[in-house]
């Protein structure tokens, strides 16, 4: 592999933007997922995220990207899409272990749902909350992650002030708190 395809880039800069923009007109094309397309501007991107300018994060790969709104408490996988399914999941994985908090991602379940079952499996993350909705018709799943061995730890109540949603029907592991141990109850 060249030099070129191997690099990742974290700059929210007009490249950045529009390069993202473009992988996401390709890659949703069709879908009616392309949501950011009329955003011209970090701050517009920010809007799209429900978070202040300051708070969003890229990793930006020559066919991917990962775009993230850092919270207080928890991080929000806002996007994560791939043109050509050659992103690095460990890669992107040790970028967001960074963060050292959990991760809230909505989930395709023919795509991105996938790289959150292998993660799970490869033990990288433990799985809290795993919700299955419908959108346009197409299933998705409402996430709620943490990496291993961080150490980090989230109690069922906690959980629910986080991310707060009015479904009973919830997947939410059945023991007392949700630890990033390597393995838990439901999410495996």
């Amino acid at each position: 592999m060249s030099g070129k395809a191997n690099k990742i880039s974290y700059k929210l800069d007009e490249h950045n933007l529009s390069r993202m923009k473009e992988l996401e007109r390709s890659i949703y094309d069709g879908t009616g997922y392309t949501g950011m397309q009329h955003y011209t501007s970090w701050q517009g991107i920010s809007h799209y995220c429900q978070c202040a300018e300051n708070e969003v994060r890229l990793m930006m790969g020559e066919d991917w990207y990962v775009l993230i709104a850092e919270h207080d408490r928890y991080i929000e996988i806002v996007d994560l899409a791939s043109l050509n399914k050659k992103m690095n999941l460990f890669v992107v994985m040790d970028y967001l272990k960074t963060f050292e908090k959990p991760m809230f991602f909505d989930a395709r379940e023919k795509t991105s749902y996938r790289l959150v079952q292998a993660l799970s499996r490869c033990k990288k993350i433990d799985i809290a909350r795993d919700m299955t909705y419908s959108w346009n018709g197409e299933p998705f799943h409402e996430i709620v992650m943490i990496p291993t061995g961080m150490g980090i730890s989230i109690d069922r109540q906690e959980l629910r002030r986080m991310f707060p949603d009015d479904d009973e029907d919830e997947d939410v592991s059945d023991d007392a708190n949700v630890a990033s141990s390597g393995g838990m109850g439901s999410g495996f």
